[in-house]
């Protein structure tokens, strides 16, 4: 047992045919009708009548003819289609044929010249073989290829040319053209020969475009091979009809009426339905977008607020871990009540554990989860030191000029602690007496960038024998190995006749890492 494989666009094809079969059959069936019943249904129409219907008819033409040319010519500059461009000036000059054509009808008023059959069947020949060409040459501007690309306004030109030359002949020199139609005599044979020949025309296109949609797929190239097909039928009608008032040049007229709008809305699809579906899809695509990214906006903060949590969480936990070392720090101590060296040992730590902790309490209070202002860390600091030698610092004035600004974590808990250092020297060695003592802290920020740190106290100085670098007990060797060894700054004291320390440092050390 044989399994058979359909191929897909195989089927395509043949569905596409069969529609476009059974359109065929469906605009042939009126012209088989009338001919199988001519002594009914093909008649003469009353003159006055039919120049009604011929002029609607026309009127018809004409206005769709001037709307593709306008669809065409006036979002080219936005779509670039030249395939729908030259349909467009093709058709211009095909509204302006039948324009003439109809008012060359018999019974209408004389176009510049007397009217006759003869003059408006050569304006509608011409009107005919305008479509027929004008569709045939615009396949090749369908792929819109570069080495295909055309000047609009010299396109505009030619046919506009065309046209004032077409008039001009007919009207002035029509003994130089060949008869259409002769009264009493009907059709030429000229004239049947270059209906068929449009027809020959219009089935090019037809297989031509047929190609096109079945390898682009261009849904409005659907309305274009149906106006062809109405389009062979208004010409085949236009080869059997008799006078130009019977039966047959009126269904004729009728089926270029279909024709015409399914040809302008295949323009319309292609020059304004086609952009703006294209524009609703990539609104349509904007908005889920945007939905999606505002879910993932969302979720981001989301992520952050609990990264955020967890930051300060870590912050707390920290400073309580720090709180709890000093506790046990305390603890170990009281097993040594009697030994100075162990409470000086002591104090120390637990002066430097709380400059820590000081920078994660507000880390953990602030909104930014790096940085913390300078000047409040400092205060606070101050503030501790001061209750922690209460005894001393009572009687001392600070002097403080700290430029607001805000430092990494990096960056703070060093100056805290070299601080901590010289604050504490101060008030344990430079005055004998405090009653007068003054304490200057100033912190700036350089045009250079720098941080410029400079402490000072009018106590009693350095002796100038001591190297302040070895002066141990002092903390100078902690202040050093902070100053020159984590910052990679410069320091400067001065030993006489008052203390004075500078240390400059760069503040883009180091990066934020929240």
């Amino acid at each position: 047992m044989t399994e058979k494989n359909h191929n897909p666009k195989s089927l395509h094809r043949t569905k596409l045919i069969l529609q476009f079969f059974a359109l065929f059959v469906s605009a042939y069936l009126p012209i088989l009708i009338i001919q199988n019943f001519p002594f009914v249904l093909n008649f003469d129409i009353p003159a006055r009548d039919y120049l009604v219907f011929h002029n609607v008819a026309e009127v018809f033409s004409v206005t769709v003819s001037i709307s593709i040319f306008g669809l065409g010519w006036f979002t080219y500059k936005r779509t670039r289609n030249y395939h729908s461009l030259f349909i467009a000036v093709s058709f211009l000059t095909v509204g302006l044929f039948d324009f003439m054509h109809a008012l060359a009808y018999s019974g209408m008023s004389d176009l510049i010249t007397p009217n006759t059959p003869n003059k408006s069947t050569q304006f509608w020949i011409l009107a005919r073989l305008t479509t027929g060409f004008g569709i045939l040459f615009s396949a090749f501007f369908y792929s819109r290829k570069q080495s295909l690309r055309i000047n609009s306004f010299w396109l505009l030109s030619i046919s506009l040319l065309f046209t004032i030359v077409a008039l001009y002949t007919v009207n002035f020199h029509q003994e130089t053209l060949p008869e259409t139609y002769k009264q009493g005599y009907g059709l030429t044979k000229l004239k049947i020969g270059l209906e068929y020949f449009i027809i020959f025309l219009n089935v090019i296109s037809f297989l031509i475009y047929f190609n096109l949609y079945l390898e682009s797929g261009d849904t409005n190239l659907k309305y274009l091979l149906a106006g062809l097909i109405f389009f062979i039928f208004c010409d085949y009608s236009m080869t059997i009809y008799t006078t130009v008032f019977d039966t047959f040049s009126l269904l004729g007229h009728t089926y270029k009426i279909v024709s015409f709008y399914l040809i302008y809305k295949s323009i319309f699809i292609s020059s304004v339905n086609e952009p703006y579906d294209s524009l609703l899809w990539i609104n349509r695509r904007l908005e889920s977008e945007i939905e999606e990214h505002e879910h993932s906006k969302k979720k981001f903060i989301q992520s952050l607020d609990e990264k955020g949590i967890l930051i300060r969480e870590l912050y707390h936990r920290s400073n309580n871990t720090m709180q709890l070392i000093r506790s046990m720090i305390n603890l170990q101590a009281e097993n040594y009540p009697k030994n100075s060296d162990i409470d000086e040992l002591v104090r120390k730590t637990e002066e430097r554990i709380q400059t820590i902790s000081i920078v994660h309490q507000i880390l953990f209070e602030s909104n930014d989860l790096s940085k913390i202002s300078l000047r409040e860390y400092i205060n606070k600091l101050i503030g501790y030191i001061l209750i922690r030698n209460q005894d001393v610092s009572k009687e001392i004035k600070i002097q403080s000029e700290i430029e607001d600004q805000h430092v990494l974590l990096d960056i703070a808990v060093p100056v805290g602690l070299i601080l901590l250092e010289l604050v504490s020297n101060s008030l344990k060695h430079a005055f004998p007496d405090p009653s007068n003592g003054i304490l200057t802290i100033e912190i700036q920020k350089l045009d250079s960038g720098d941080i410029l740190f400079e402490y000072s106290d009018n106590g009693v100085g350095i002796s100038n024998s001591l190297d302040p670098k070895n002066l141990d007990k002092l903390g100078m060797k902690l202040i050093y190995g902070i100053g020159e060894g984590q910052l990679h700054g410069r320091i400067r004291i001065c030993n006489q006749p008052n203390f004075f320390f500078q240390l400059q440092f760069r503040d883009d050390l180091y990066f934020p890492r929240v």
